[in-house]
C-alpha cells in the first residue's frame, strides 16, 4: 500500500509528524467524494469540528479521484491530507478502506472518524484513555458498543451465512455488536494488518 501527502499539506504532515514520519496522535478519517457532493460538505464539517473542539491534527485519506471544494490549509492548519488508491470496487466494500487509512495513515494514537460524524468539546479524553487501554498486554483496537445488537436471529444480512453453521445456532458470535469507529495506538497496528489480510484471503483468526 501506498500514500502521498498532498503538497498543500506537505507543511502540515511536516509540523506533526516526529523524524520517524508518524504522527503521535491524530483522527484519521477516509473518504471519497466529488468536489461538491454530500460527501464532501460532510467531511469538511467533520473536519471544522475538529478545528473547533480538538488540539490534535486530523489526517484524511482521499481514497477518490477529486478533492472536496474548501479545503483550505489556511482554513484548516491541522489538517494532512493524503492520497491513496481505492480497493478494486469488485473485490471488497469500499469501507475496508477504512481500516487501510489507518495503517496508511502513520498515526501512533489514532481515533478513527467517518465523515458522517462530528467531535464535540472534551473529545480529547479519548486518546488519553485509548493510550491507557491499548498496550503490549492489550494490543487491539477497541470499537464503541452498536446501539443496535445485530445477531444471526434478528438480522438476516449475509455475512452471517458465510460464519454460522447452516440450520443450527451460531456460536461464533462472541461479543455484542460494534460500531466500526475504533480507536488504536501502535500495538494495535500489527492485528489491523493481519485482519485485512486474512480478510482479503478468505482465512479465518486464530
Amino acid at each position: 500500500m501506498e500514500a502521498r501527502v498532498d503538497p498543500r499539506f506537505v507543511d502540515a504532515y511536516h509540523k506533526y509528524s516526529g523524524a520517524d514520519g508518524w504522527i503521535p496522535r491524530a483522527f484519521v478519517n477516509y473518504f471519497a467524494a466529488t468536489p461538491q457532493g454530500n460527501t464532501a460538505k460532510e467531511t469538511i464539517e467533520l473536519i471544522r469540528s475538529i478545528h473547533l473542539f480538538s488540539e490534535y491534527p486530523v489526517v484524511a485519506v482521499n481514497f477518490g479521484m477529486s478533492i472536496p471544494d474548501g479545503l483550505d490549509p489556511q482554513e484548516f492548519p491541522r489538517l494532512v491530507l493524503l492520497h491513496a488508491r481505492p480497493l478494486d470496487a469488485a473485490d471488497r466494500s469500499f469501507n475496508f478502506n477504512k481500516f487501510r487509512g489507518f495503517l496508511l495513515s502513520r498515526v501512533k494514537i489514532g481515533v478513527g472518524l467517518d465523515s458522517d460524524q462530528y467531535v464535540a468539546p472534551m473529545v480529547d479524553n479519548l486518546f488519553n484513555m485509548t493510550e491507557r487501554e491499548i498496550n503490549e498486554g492489550y494490543p487491539f483496537p477497541i470499537m464503541p458498543v452498536h446501539f443496535l445488537d445485530w445477531n444471526p436471529q434478528m438480522s438476516k444480512a449475509r455475512w452471517w451465512q458465510r460464519i454460522c453453521p447452516p440450520r443450527q445456532p451460531c456460536t461464533f458470535q462472541t461479543m455484542r455488536w460494534g460500531h466500526a469507529h475504533p480507536t488504536w495506538t501502535f500495538h494495535a497496528l500489527p492485528f489491523l494488518g493481519r485482519w485485512l489480510r486474512k480478510n482479503f484471503r478468505d482465512e479465518t483468526l486464530p
